[in-house]
């Protein structure tokens, strides 16, 4: 009988494509939220007219994460959650964050601090759909804060809505159950001690979730097995060419 013998370049060969191919718990998730808006003024002119009550127009929040980014969370059946940002010493998940009003969209990224989550009445609370993204940059010349929130809670879904924070979604927002969800943008000039804000009240009233997969950095670990690969392959070449 023949014994089928695997040589060291292809063991070597197939711990590699091991390692790579292992996948995680990584997706990247666009999120839009859209209702309308309960009070508020606009006096950045972000969305039309420097100063303009905006109470009763509609709103469309988008953001985009990449929940392999940042620190993650897993309670299964339960909680998860994703933040990050240099509030926390850490990469942001959030990729793009972008508000529109009015037909005017006005962009950032929460590079200050972002988080994804979701969770199904865990007893700290977190029971909702819950994104968060902040931008901060202080220069010296002009102070700046950017920070969006929306949320549903799940109390009014009753477990309809996912735990998991890269499941796909689309519904609706019951009434009453969009949490405490707004936007705020302002800036201070340090020259003229001038401070404008636009803050506004946010009503969702239907939130969309949808998914695809994010490429993730291998582990440390998979890292290892990559390099005992190589050095697997690099001893086989090595005798292989003594034989010759």
């Amino acid at each position: 009988m023949r014994r089928l013998r695997l040589s060291s370049t292809t063991l070597a060969a197939a711990l590699i494509l091991a390692s790579v191919s292992a996948p995680g718990h990584a997706a990247i998730v666009d999120v839009t939220w859209t209702g309308t808006i309960s009070g508020g003024t606009d006096g950045l002119a972000l969305f039309g007219l420097a100063g303009a009550d905006l109470t009763g127009a509609s709103y469309t929040a988008y953001y985009q994460f990449d929940t392999s980014l940042g620190y993650f969370a897993i309670n299964p059946g339960v909680k998860t959650d994703t933040y990050g940002g240099t509030a926390f010493g850490l990469a942001t998940p959030s990729l793009a964050t972008t508000m529109t009003i009015n037909g005017h969209a006005f962009s950032f990224i929460g590079s200050y601090r972002s988080e994804i989550r979701a969770g199904v009445g865990t007893p700290y609370g977190d029971n909702n759909e819950y994104h968060y993204s902040e931008y901060v940059l202080n220069d010296g010349v002009v102070a700046t804060d950017y920070e969006m929130t929306n949320i549903a809670n799940q109390t009014g879904y009753g477990t309809t809505l996912p735990w998991d924070n890269t499941a796909p979604f689309d519904g609706a927002v019951p009434a009453g159950y969009g949490g405490t969800s707004d936007f705020t943008a302002h800036t201070y000039t340090f020259a003229t001690s001038q401070y404008l804000l636009t803050s506004l009240v946010l009503v969702p009233t239907h939130l969309t979730i949808a998914t695809a997969a994010a490429t993730e950095a291998p582990e440390p670990a998979s890292l290892a097995i990559i390099g005992f690969s190589l050095v697997g392959l690099r001893l086989a070449r090595a005798r292989s060419f003594r034989r010759r």
